[in-house]
């Protein structure tokens, strides 16, 4: 009897078969195995191992290869890889002597005495990585590709095929998260290079479309892998990531990537995604299926990103507030604002945030086709800090908009050497392997305890009370019994 030939499926394979099987969540995997002429054995042991499969591509992996294997030095390559993809994202010329020659510093940074470049060594390397050493983008890092107006020209043909919700830009910010207003003229300017108070900042990704109708959740980047006073939390208001310098990577680039691709694919809708060139982010996002990115030119994004036109300053703003009240309502016994206090913070800033601010901010950048001079936006009221309450808590020599910019010089990223590449990889590694937060004020990110269902009714017949007592909108009322009702339903569940 003649023996079967065993198919060799590529990794490109694998990712498009579980692609469809993302698009047909209704249809069974029997059939999607037979419409794929595969067993459905194989189709399984694809789904089981999708995690590593995309992992595998995020790392820059061929997607012609049938096995994912690993070289005999794994954590040197997984940094160098790092590393290169840092370079090649910067339009940094690299070729393969480099590549050898920053492969030999980083054994010998590693204390790893057996290990060499070999011709055969950086062959196998790129073959496992898919590496090509080219520039990406064509131009040399710090030169303009255009200027802002024919950018503003181009804009309008890549949007011709997409509605205006469908169209998205993607922007970090550094936050001061606990930072009290008197602390204002302490902060001022500092960029937190080099990881410089990283327990006192966030890094935060907002994400939202041109008709300002889709806002998705804030994304928030912190030192801690666990912060304490995430203990007995599972339901988080913004998705947390944690490095040992609270900086934007690839990798948490990458996942938020692949988690809106996903989405976006499970809706069956076809995005455009506006983002800025920076280290950070990958050069290579041709594994999306769903969301198109799209770079603008380097060094004009504060005339064309519609994020820098004033919808960051805004959450800032809302987010500045929420501190300045929560501390004049403890006074007497103040708090230390947790990681968990800011997330939800900003969330309510975030949501905050009217659909016209965001409209008028894309037609600023040009995005909208009957873009005119009126399009201006406008700061939020400012005066709701009384004078007498913010000289109580600041003093007189700081004002609420220096408050509200004291951390406009943060850094959301950082081009890294390899040397701190190798630190960063350690320390992330280390963290792995502990759970809990390392910060030095424990008091104010210990856990607190599950409120009973009495209390939180309790609490909610005072907020309603409270509310209640103002002339407030239908809407709010039916809000506060909906989250009566919530509760209720939890209650049962206990």
């Amino acid at each position: 009897m003649e023996k079967k030939e065993r198919r060799q499926i590529t990794t490109s394979l694998k990712l498009q078969i579980i692609q469809t099987v993302d698009e047909n969540p209704n249809m069974k995997r029997i059939d999607i195995a037979r419409m794929m002429n595969i067993p459905s054995s194989t189709l399984n042991t694809i789904l089981a191992k999708r995690t590593t499969l995309e992992s595998a591509c995020n790392d820059g992996n061929s997607s012609t290869r049938k096995r994912i294997r690993s070289g005999n030095f794994a954590e040197l390559e997984e940094v160098l890889l790092k590393w290169f993809k840092q370079v090649r994202t910067s339009n940094i010329p690299v070729d393969g002597t480099v590549v050898r020659s920053k492969a030999a510093e980083l054994a010998h940074m590693m204390g790893i005495n057996d290990f060499k470049a070999s011709n055969g060594w950086i062959n196998r390397f790129r073959e496992r990585h898919g590496l090509v050493y080219r520039s990406v983008r064509g131009e040399p890092a710090g030169v303009n590709m255009y200027t802002v107006d024919t950018w503003k020209d181009r804009l309008q043909v890549l949007l011709n095929d997409y509605r205006p919700d469908d169209v998205f830009n993607a922007d970090k910010m550094g936050l001061f998260y606990r930072i009290l207003p008197n602390k204002t003229l302490t902060f001022k300017g500092e960029n937190c290079s080099g990881g410089k108070l990283s327990k006192e900042r966030l890094t935060v990704l907002l994400c939202c479309n041109e008709s300002g109708t889709e806002m998705l959740k804030p994304l928030v980047i912190g030192k801690a892998k666990n912060p304490r006073c995430f203990k007995n939390v599972r339901t988080f208001p913004c998705t947390y990531h944690a490095n040992s310098n609270s900086w934007m990577t690839m990798a948490i680039f990458e996942s938020f990537l692949r988690m809106l691709d996903t989405k976006m694919r499970s809706m069956k809708r076809k995005i455009l995604l506006f983002i800025d060139q920076c280290p950070a982010h990958p050069a290579d996002t041709s594994y999306l299926s769903h969301v198109k990115v799209v770079f603008f030119p380097s060094n004009c994004t504060s005339h064309l990103q519609p994020l820098d036109q004033g919808i960051i300053r805004c959450v800032k703003q809302c987010y500045r507030k929420r501190i300045v009240y929560d501390r004049l309502a403890s006074l007497e016994a103040p708090k230390k604002i947790s990681v968990l206090d800011a997330m939800n913070f900003l969330n309510s800033a975030w949501n905050s945030i009217d659909a016209s601010t965001v409209i008028n901010c894309f037609n600023k950048s040009g995005f909208c086709r009957k873009l005119s001079d009126s399009a201006v936006v406008e700061d939020t009221d400012e005066s709701v800090i009384i004078s007498k309450e913010w000289q109580q808590i600041a003093g007189t020599n700081v004002t609420f908009s220096d408050y509200v910019d004291c951390d406009s010089s943060l850094f959301a990223f950082h081009q890294s050497s390899l040397k701190e590449i190798l630190e960063q990889h350690q320390a992330d590694a280390n963290q792995e392997d502990n759970d809990d937060d390392d910060d030095d004020d424990v008091k104010e990110q210990e856990a607190l305890p599950i409120p009973t269902l009495t209390a939180a009714l309790e609490a909610m017949d005072t907020v309603r009370r409270y509310v209640c007592s103002f002339n407030v909108d239908e809407n709010v009322v039916n809000q506060l019994s909906r989250i009566d009702t919530v509760i209720c339903e939890f209650g049962k569940k206990t």
